[in-house]
């Protein structure tokens, strides 16, 4: 997640992470600043892990939805983390919409501005195949149940690319149980000028070239490509390859970005895309990880990305 945030009157994107494990196993209701991880940025109301959080209000503010709490289980609780005071830049933390059930490892992702979609996840081991949209501009008015996933998963790969006026909500791989791990691929094509969109069903994609969980995924090339490092194979081993999905007119498909992988094997990442020239403000940042941290250039319009091996992040 970003935080819009200024430094010396300097717009700054600040890469947020909030909730973990920490280095004796609890969970933490912390957040921290990518790279500066000494001190929490603020606390949040609630212990998560497993949560999923997404940059909004044009990055004045972070919402970070449902994780996993020791005493509490899958959470259907969220919380607001704005900033309150421009001068100060103090996040002020606030309840948010509740979930329509208890989650963690779910997808969220924006189709635009204003309009979050939620689906899949795990709430009591068991994975979830249900989706739902929320209007972020009028929340009051709920979580509307759009059409269910054909496979229930979670820990699964997720992302928004564009289709000429139409975006595709792209859910693939991940987990249908605690043990299996699958390749499969569902599209969720939707038209944001359409006057209903929850008619929409979910329709099979080109599968994953192999099964994957817990990979890192962000869209980039002004949401042409998803971008997919990284995650957790059937046979527990860890994936090093980076794939990269595209959609065109004539149908979609994966292409295995042979130039470079991750150097080895890495599961339960985040990936951040970066437009420049904001990949040089966190360049530098080696401190998580154990030094797992890299900037690549991936396509030509300039976009990078920093991924980050959260496995190891010690608080």
């Amino acid at each position: 997640m970003f935080l819009d945030t200024k430094d010396n009157e300097e717009h700054v994107l600040t890469p947020i992470i909030c909730g973990a494990r920490n280095s004796i196993g609890q969970i933490t209701r912390d957040c921290y600043r990518l790279g500066s991880h000494d001190q929490p940025l603020v606390s949040m109301q609630k212990e998560r892990y497993g949560a999923r959080g997404v940059s909004v209000r044009n990055g004045s503010a972070l919402w970070v939805t449902g994780g996993y709490s020791d005493h509490k289980g899958d959470q259907d609780t969220t919380e607001w983390l704005e900033i309150g005071d421009s001068s100060s830049q103090q996040l002020i933390v606030t309840e948010g919409v509740k979930m329509p059930e208890g989650l963690s490892r779910h997808c969220l992702t924006m189709l635009d501005p204003r309009l979050a979609l939620l689906n899949g996840g795990q709430r009591n081991d068991f994975a979830k195949s249900k989706s739902w949209l929320l209007d972020l501009d009028d929340p009051t008015v709920g979580w509307i149940q759009m059409a269910s996933m054909r496979i229930p998963r979670s820990d699964h790969i997720c992302g928004v690319i564009k289709d000429g006026h139409r975006k595709i909500v792209v859910s693939a791989g991940g987990k249908i149980n605690y043990r299996t791990i699958i390749k499969d691929v569902e599209l969720l094509r939707v038209d944001l000028n359409a006057e209903e969109m929850v008619s929409n069903d979910w329709e099979w994609g080109p599968n994953l070239p192999i099964p994957l969980a817990g990979a890192a995924s962000a869209s980039i090339g002004n949401q042409t490509v998803l971008f997919v490092a990284g995650g957790m194979t059937p046979i527990w081993t860890l994936s090093a390859s980076i794939h990269l999905f595209q959609c065109d007119g004539t149908g979609c498909e994966w292409r295995k970005q042979a130039c470079y992988d991750l150097g080895q094997g890495k599961y339960d990442l985040i990936a951040f895309a970066l437009p420049p020239p904001r990949y040089e403000e966190v360049a530098n940042i080696t401190a998580l990880a154990r030094g797992q941290c890299a900037i690549r250039e991936v396509e030509t319009d300039g976009y990078y990305l920093l991924y980050v091996l959260l496995g190891h992040f010690k608080t």
